[in-house]
């Protein structure tokens, strides 16, 4: 037999079970009832429910727990690098903060330091016109004699 025969008759089968199968269950639906093999049909049935059961939960754990889990892991980890970042950025901006407000200061006790009051003006004319110590003696010596 050709491959093309071989084929044809594997079509012409399949397609007299399917209709087969197609009669049989139409007839037993409208009866209501199995026409044939009722008990191990009933057992396959619940066998295949049984396992379409047991796939159903464990594709809802797969799907609720696992991948569930996994998004939240996965978006606590970007979170927590995300607050790092800004808490990086926070105190690099606070150092810069702490540098200009010393800086800030320092003018500022600096500009106090350069600043004169009145004291500091008497206190410097004081310096710049006092008596050498021979200047003073006359004086003293001539305040002593009344003149």
């Amino acid at each position: 037999m050709s491959d093309l025969t071989t084929a044809l008759t594997f079509l012409a089968i399949t397609t007299i079970c399917f209709v087969v199968y197609a009669v049989v269950s139409a007839v037993e639906l409208h009866r209501g009832k199995r026409l044939f093999l009722t008990l191990p049909r009933r057992a396959a049935d619940a066998a295949i429910v049984s396992c379409g059961e047991a796939l159903h939960r464990k594709m809802v754990y797969v799907g609720r727990y696992i991948i569930t889990l996994s998004w939240y892991y996965s978006l606590h980890t970007f979170l927590r690098l995300s607050l790092q970042f800004i808490a990086g950025i926070y105190y690099f901006i606070e150092a810069i903060l702490h540098r200009n407000r010393d800086k800030a200061r320092q003018i500022r006790k600096e500009r106090k330091q350069a600043e004169r009051s009145h004291l500091t003006v008497l206190a410097e004319h004081k310096v710049k016109t006092e008596l050498t110590p021979n200047q003073k003696a006359k004086r003293r010596a001539k305040a002593l004699s009344g003149k």
